[in-house]
């Protein structure tokens, strides 16, 4: 365990295992396939843990209540936003829940098939500087 995370941990009064790396490579990098214990992780974890894929070999864990989506619903409640005044901007596998939650949901244009499908609208991608482009024309409208 990180050095960071026992003191958090201590005072938290988490005796469980912490998992202190973002993901674990689950596929091969070159194709992005998915090796095959990854299905049996989601079944053998699914109701217990959040289980998402960041990158095409990247698969996350977390606490199955944890996922960019809680994420939003707690700052929104802790700065005192509605939901329906919240954005999500996303383009991975792991910003599902996310993109869900947000009362305005946005895909950028390189995003996973199904994020796309999720989103209220999709915006250019990182080369084209979308979600700077977003942010820019949203700011203009309020003046």
């Amino acid at each position: 365990m990180f050095q960071s995370v026992r003191r958090y941990a201590a005072e938290a009064g988490i005796d469980d295992p912490v998992v202190c790396y973002q993901g674990a490579v689950v596929a091969e990098p070159t194709t992005g396939e998915f090796l095959r214990h990854v299905p049996k992780m989601k079944e053998r974890f699914g109701g217990r843990l959040f289980i998402s894929k960041s990158l095409p070999y990247f698969l996350e864990f977390a606490a199955a209540d944890v996922s960019k989506g809680s994420g939003l619903a707690f700052l929104a409640e802790h700065l005192g936003f509605a939901q329906e005044r919240t954005v999500g901007i996303g383009d991975g596998e792991n910003d599902r829940e996310l993109l869900d939650w947000a009362g305005y949901g946005i895909a950028v244009e390189n995003a996973h098939p199904d994020l796309k499908l999720r989103a209220d609208a999709i915006i250019p991608g990182p080369e084209d500087e979308g979600v700077a482009a977003l942010i820019e024309t949203y700011l203009d409208s309020r003046q």
